[in-house]
């Protein structure tokens, strides 16, 4: 039997609820759309979203996917999502991650 795949990922508070953050390079991208909604249910219960972070080919910029835990699709913004990432580029390993100069 196959063991399961251990994903790195960070739950911020975003005022009102949680979400969930997770590195995209971490997770094939055949696979996203059912492993970030696995984060977001029981047992895990990852949030009200969850942001997927990728790498560009430009220093600084982060790529977004945001999953909707009401829709179960991919959605163009989430402020919360902003304010967890913002929060985690300070109090985190993802600035150096993503080489962010703050």
């Amino acid at each position: 039997r196959d063991e399961p795949k251990r994903i790195y990922y960070l739950k911020g508070h975003c005022g009102w609820d949680v979400v969930s953050l997770v590195l995209s390079d971490e997770i094939p991208e055949a696979g996203q759309h059912d492993t970030v909604l696995k984060v977001l249910d029981f047992p895990v219960s990852g949030g009200i979203d969850l942001a997927m972070l990728g790498r560009t080919d430009t220093p600084g910029n982060i790529r977004t996917r945001i999953m909707c835990t009401h829709a179960r699709r991919w959605i163009d913004m989430c402020g919360g999502a902003t304010q967890v990432i913002g929060k985690a580029l300070i109090e985190s390993q993802l600035r150096e991650h993503f080489r962010i100069d703050i």
